[in-house]
């Protein structure tokens, strides 16, 4: 049976082989290097000299930030048809994608829509308009026709008290010669009966 002391040395001279065969940090590859490795990123092709003319697009840099940039770029691509042959947009190449033939059609629709509506309120405007001044026409056509009946009307009521006064006169005048005429009845039957003379009275057989 082996001693501890052997056990022992035998475990210290497999360490040493151990840590002789294990590769330093210094002596692994680096991963730089390692282009054919699947973990690796693609290689990107080195940049194009000055002196050849490279095929890929240049794009300007960015504009610094401003008040409203949001605004005015957004407004820029909405009426694009008429600034694009104006102005360059920086920003144009990284935001037509954005501002795609959808985007140009919901714009369109949004348009169409909001004309449409702006067209029946006007429409309903303008019936409102006319409803009014109709309304008016008829408002003035039946006051004037009111003030001409009021005016008939007071004509009518002051023929009626002449007419009335001129009938209430007859019929006092007629009444008078009536009083008047029975009077005179009474006053001559009384020379009749009275004075027998002149006035013979006939009796009857």
């Amino acid at each position: 049976m082996p001693s501890l002391r052997s056990l022992t040395s035998f475990a210290f001279s497999a360490l040493v082989a151990v840590s002789s065969s294990t590769p330093t940090v210094s002596s692994m590859p680096s991963l730089v290097d390692r282009r054919d490795s699947p973990l690796s990123p693609p290689s990107l092709p080195p940049p194009p000299s000055p002196s050849v003319k490279s095929s890929l697009p240049t794009f300007s840099p960015p504009p610094q930030t401003y008040e409203n940039q949001t605004m005015c770029i957004n407004y820029y691509f909405e009426h694009l048809p008429e600034y694009k042959d104006l102005y360059d947009c920086t920003v144009y190449d990284a935001m037509k994608s954005f501002y795609d033939a959808r985007y140009y059609q919901k714009k369109a629709i949004e348009k169409l829509e909001d004309e449409a509506q702006c067209a029946k309120d006007q429409a309903d405007f303008a019936d409102r308009v006319n409803q009014f001044a109709q309304a008016e026409l008829d408002y003035a056509a039946e006051q004037k026709r009111f003030e001409w009946a009021s005016k008939k009307f007071e004509h009518e009521k002051a023929s009626l008290e002449t007419s009335k006064k001129a009938f209430q006169a007859l019929i006092n005048q007629k009444v008078l010669e009536a009083s008047q005429a029975m009077e005179i009845k009474h006053t001559c039957e009384k020379v009749f009966s009275e004075h027998t003379t002149e006035y013979i009275p006939k009796h009857s057989t």
